[in-house]
């Protein structure tokens, strides 16, 4: 039986510690504004975010789901 290598494309955002981001003032920015307003499941940002991303994929509606793993 044959077996074939997966491979994974590499990740362009790391949220580590020390191991160098993309992420910027504007990011930041952002984030503060969605934990700012207590609502980062839901609010204006998100809101904004799923219209933004329906628009994006060319769909009627966007919804911006939020998971937990324990």
């Amino acid at each position: 039986m044959a077996t074939t290598s997966l491979s994974l494309p590499k990740t362009r955002f790391e949220l580590e510690f020390n191991q160098g981001s993309e992420y910027g003032d504007a990011d930041l920015e952002a984030i503060h504004r969605v934990f700012s307003a207590r609502a980062p499941s839901c609010g204006p940002e998100v809101l904004a975010f799923e219209k933004e991303f329906a628009t994006l994929v060319q769909a009627k509606y966007g919804v911006a789901h939020y998971t937990t793993v324990l």
